[in-house]
């Protein structure tokens, strides 16, 4: 299908996506997270905060009957999310904390195992955090040659799609979406030829103390969702919103929201736009409370298209129980175009275009006028995809 990019006219549109995740965050105890000291690969034990791992022990990988060589594993000091969840508790204001980052130091001369196959080279390298609800990887260093692709596996089982070259970009950074669980597997492939061209220094292991919805291999979070009435499932009919035919009019504009993670370890939302050359330029613009900056802006990873496959009757307790929204569309990194905190706006330009089988519409604008209606398209929790009306009589303010 092709990409769609227009203009929206006609009465003043304003799209709120609200940042529903809106939360300070409070400092971590150091009795939490232990002091991180790099390891080396071959060393039996390790010392993390003073406390005695075992960070590179050998393992047959799970899953896989074809893998007979033992691979490299690194295993993490356990922590408490129950802790965590107390410490950080959502409040409004900034965005909602749901993991930890670990600094690392690992590359695949360090870690892991290389073996050779049929001309190929693999490298493969395990990771074990006892007590994350989920994970998720930044690399300060990511550069592949054309024929390599880093895949993320559970249970043998890949859960996003390959990284390849594809995804190299001029900053040199890679963050990758979240995976549900406390286990995860780097598995790399390159031809033998282009081995020696691989750039890759894993630099944060962020551990998640909060289950997301979002989260690869992860259905929803257990009813946390709101359950009110103005939490209506963004494929609801217009009959079945309880609003009536003015859902119908931000069909197009629901598909531009997106909920994004941000340094592996904060989550808000935004909205993909269009600009004045109408040229599909794969804007997207947030909040600056959110806190994205140019330092940090290739951390971000944005979601689309998660919301529920059927409608669930707002107001009730189906509403704010589980869902199934999917989370195989995505867009990694991005770079600040501008911010303005007096209107607490921040624009992005996204990487990479966004891919048109995601079927994203990029929202328009207006500076003139005054909006008959408010209507937010938002993730509740980073729950699925709602949109909210408010028709009350809005003004204008400076």
């Amino acid at each position: 299908m092709k990409r769609r990019f227009f203009v929206w006219s006609g009465s003043l549109f304003i799209l709120f996506v609200s940042t529903a995740l809106l939360f300070r965050v409070l400092e971590p105890s150091s009795s939490i997270f232990p002091e991180h000291r790099e390891v080396k690969f071959g060393e039996t034990v390790v010392a993390f905060g003073g406390r005695d791992v075992s960070p590179v022990t050998p393992v047959v990988a799970p899953g896989d009957q074809n893998r007979s060589a033992p691979v490299g594993t690194l295993e993490l000091p356990p922590f408490s999310a129950e802790e965590l969840l107390v410490a950080h508790p959502p409040r409004k204001g900034a965005p909602l904390r749901f993991a930890e980052a670990l600094p690392v130091k690992i590359t695949p001369s360090s870690h892991g195992r290389w073996e050779s196959r049929g001309g190929r080279a693999r490298w493969v390298f395990r990771i074990e955090a006892p007590g994350a609800r989920n994970l998720n990887l930044g690399f300060s260093r990511f550069l592949l040659p054309r024929s390599a692709r880093l895949e993320l596996r559970v249970g043998d089982e890949l859960q996003v799609r390959p990284f390849t070259a594809a995804d190299n970009d001029a900053h040199g950074e890679l963050w990758t979406p979240v995976v549900a669980g406390a286990e995860l597997e780097l598995l790399l492939e390159v031809t033998q030829e282009e081995r020696s061209q691989v750039q890759l220094q894993l630099a944060s292991i962020n551990r998640g103390f909060r289950p997301l919805s979002f989260a690869a291999g992860y259905w929803k979070i257990g009813n946390s969702a709101p359950e009110g009435n103005c939490h209506i499932d963004v494929v609801c009919s217009a009959t079945e919103s309880g609003v009536g035919p003015a859902l119908d009019q931000y069909r197009d504009q629901i598909k531009a929201a997106g909920v994004y993670t941000l340094n592996g370890e904060d989550t808000c939302s935004g909205s993909a736009v269009n600009n004045a050359r109408n040229d599909g330029t794969p804007y997207f613009m947030t909040a600056d409370h959110c806190g994205v900056r140019s330092s940090n802006a290739a951390s971000m990873v944005v979601y689309w298209n998660h919301e529920n496959a059927s409608c669930r009757t707002p107001g009730s307790g189906q509403n704010g129980g589980d869902g199934n929204g999917p989370i195989n569309n995505f867009n990694s990194g991005a770079a600040v175009r501008a911010t303005y905190s007096a209107s607490d706006m921040t624009l992005v330009e996204l990487d990479d275009p966004i891919d048109s089988d995601h079927e994203v519409f990029l929202a328009g604008w207006s500076r003139t006028g005054t909006p008959e209606m408010a209507v937010s398209v938002h993730f509740p929790n980073t729950s699925e995809k709602r949109i909210s009306f408010d028709f009350d009589p809005l003004r204008s303010t400076n």
